[in-house]
């Protein structure tokens, strides 16, 4: 298939079918980051596939392409799946196309595609962190293992004076060695309570500014993480998480601060899966983190969920979630955006917590409680499609247009090109062109 072919079917995508590829999460954080400017470098290859530079927690490569059956992603993150930096790819080439912007073709030499072509080779090493090659002998370590232990002493005693990073991290690790954990917690707790008080700010002119550095905090999390103190790193998170989403609340940078923060919760959402917390109240910590999270400083949430935890332990969290719907206060009114978005972000989790406890009977009533009292029609005329009742999601479709009115443009929108796509695959074409005609003359 040539470029103009690909082009036309990346043109016709609509929203609805790019949540369907990625997932309602997914595609909500892609589109964050689409709209954070986190794309650069956007370019076609000369067979048609769209490739990026996307910035999350580190600068990945990422590609896009598309034919019949359907969209493809590769990336060189370590997610495995869909991730938001192919739907970040994925909206802003939309976004070029909408305004006729033209991209420049990369060769096969470019840097992206030896990425992606040798990510095969690569793996996530949650040790530390980073992609790394297995199986490759670098000339550094080649070096340090035909040194003696006398002369491996003095090279690191020598880098400790010129280097104060490495002498802090040696000092960290002999504290653990002497069991003190308790210590580096203590430092830790410190750590984290003087940077996030640093003033954060960018001028985008000159480039000055302040952003502060949480690699410290980060390598002490690993530290104990590493030596097995995966509860004391969870109980850090909680410190980390309410101190960084204070100060990126009050940040002016590009979000190097959140960068930053989200890596350091990365480590934790590790310690996590290996705390001594019951399976439950693993999931349930992620969730909590993640439903108080406006700033994608919990993306490492992600991986902890995807773990194959029983369905019985979800059901324990959607029982937990469900019950926290029933004591909130209704928004029926629809008017309080903010209490309308926190409780659509909870029921959004009930919901996932349901399906993964295979407890389907249970979501579309709960689903349509929701739309009477937070206004979430799109999503439910959506579980009413997948489920084929199409006749119950156009009625739901009509009520939410009229509840709706003018209070919420956008929905209204979203829902009134759901029902022409539904009149489309009808075959209703009067239907279709009444509705592109009132869209006209409005």
């Amino acid at each position: 298939m040539d470029q103009p072919a690909k082009m036309a079917l990346f043109k016709q995508l609509t929203w609805s079918e790019i949540e369907e590829w990625a997932g309602t999460t997914v595609a909500a954080r892609g589109s964050s980051y689409q709209r954070s400017h986190r794309v650069t470098g956007l370019a076609l290859t000369s067979t048609g596939e769209v490739i990026a530079w996307v910035q999350g927690t580190r600068r990945y490569a990422t590609l896009i392409d598309i034919n019949e059956d359907g969209l493809i992603a590769d990336c060189s993150c370590p997610y495995a799946g869909i991730c938001k930096h192919a739907v970040a790819v994925l909206l802003d080439y939309r976004e070029h196309l909408k305004q006729q912007r033209e991209l420049s073709t990369v060769s096969s030499a470019d840097l992206r595609m030896h990425l992606l072509a040798n990510s095969a080779d690569e793996s996530w090493d949650p040790e530390d962190d980073k992609l790394v090659i297995l199986h490759t002998e670098t000339p550094q370590r080649l070096f340090l293992e035909a040194q003696t232990k006398a002369q491996l002493i003095e090279i690191i005693e020598d880098l400790t004076k010129h280097f104060p990073n490495i002498r802090a991290a040696l000092e960290n690790r002999r504290t653990l060695t002497t069991g003190d954990a308790e210590q580096l917690m203590q430092d830790a707790h410190k750590l984290i309570a003087t940077i996030s008080i640093e003033p954060v700010w960018r001028n985008k002119w000159d480039d000055a500014g302040s952003t502060p550095d949480y690699e410290p905090v980060r390598e002490r999390l690993e530290l104990l993480l590493h030596q097995g103190y995966a509860d004391e790193v969870v109980s850090l998170g909680e410190t980390l998480l309410q101190a960084g989403i204070a100060q990126v609340e009050q940040s002016h940078d590009e979000g190097e601060t959140s960068w930053q923060v989200s890596a350091c919760m990365d480590v934790v959402f590790r310690a996590v899966a290996e705390s001594s917390l019951e399976s439950a109240e693993q999931i349930l910590w992620v969730i909590d983190a993640l439903l108080r999270d406006e700033y994608d400083l919990c993306e490492g949430g992600g991986t902890v969920l995807e773990q194959p935890y029983p369905a019985k332990d979800w059901s324990i969290v959607a029982d937990l979630l469900v019950q926290r719907l029933r004591d909130l206060p209704s928004s029926a009114s629809h008017e309080d955006f903010s209490q309308v978005y926190a409780r659509d972000k909870l029921s959004t989790w009930a919901i996932t917590a349901l399906q993964e406890a295979e407890r389907e009977d249970e979501i579309i009533p709960l689903a349509e409680r929701e739309a009477a009292s937070d206004g979430a029609y799109v999503r439910l005329v959506k579980l009413l499609i997948n489920a084929g009742r199409t006749g119950e999601a156009e009625q739901w479709i009509a009520k939410g247009i009229v509840v709706l009115g003018s209070r919420q443009l956008g929905t209204v929108s979203q829902l009134r090109d759901t029902l022409r796509e539904l009149r489309e695959q009808a075959g209703d074409w009067l239907h279709v062109a009444a509705m592109h005609a009132e869209e006209f003359f409005a």
